[in-house]
């Protein structure tokens, strides 16, 4: 299995409803590609705008396929270009 914690704050100005209903629909989404096990967003309680995509994949496979759909080519790079630096992904296998 492999766990995916991706890390990301929103540039101040960034439209909340528009990233939140973006952040939504790619959670809605995701959780229905083969091989999802568990895809959760959360929003920092310190930080409203510090966000992160928790995501556990049952392989490699699996992961690389949701990377390659439609929904994640179309939907993350709207989301990055409202984060301050990008995002910080962090991958562990277990």
């Amino acid at each position: 299995m492999i766990r995916v914690n991706s890390f990301f704050e929103l540039k101040p100005g960034c439209d909340m409803a528009e990233i939140g209903a973006l952040l939504s629909e790619l959670a809605e989404k995701s959780r229905a590609d083969a091989g999802c096990v568990g895809y959760d967003v959360m929003c920092s309680l310190s930080n409203p705008r510090a966000m992160m995509f928790c995501e556990t994949w049952q392989s490699r496979q699996a992961l690389d396929a949701h990377a390659a759909t439609p929904h994640f080519t179309r939907i993350v790079p709207l989301i990055k270009a409202c984060t301050v630096a990008g995002t910080k992904v962090n991958k562990f296998e277990f």
